[in-house]
């Protein structure tokens, strides 16, 4: 349930970043964060069954949290650039 909410604010971030035409930066980002989501949620469900499914899920899940605040910060960035004096 955490994993396919996770997913839908991954997707959610990567139309915003799109449609709010955010910068080629957060949208490659926010992109590289669904694979990694997709990727996140079939090692889950494997890692039911495989040991070695189950002992990637923690480091993606580690590569995950880091691109989401690597995100965070290049657009608390760009808002930073753009805002008026």
């Amino acid at each position: 349930m955490v994993g396919q909410t996770s997913f839908a604010l991954a997707i959610v971030g990567l139309v915003i970043a799109i449609v709010g035409r955010l910068g080629k930066p957060i949208v490659v980002v926010s992109a590289v964060l669904v694979a990694l989501m997709t990727l996140q949620i079939g090692l889950g469900y494997a890692g039911r069954t495989s040991l070695e499914a189950a002992a990637w899920h923690i480091p993606n899940g580690v590569a995950i949290f880091g691109l989401a605040i690597y995100n965070i910060t290049l657009c608390q960035r760009r808002h930073l650039v753009s805002a008026p004096s």
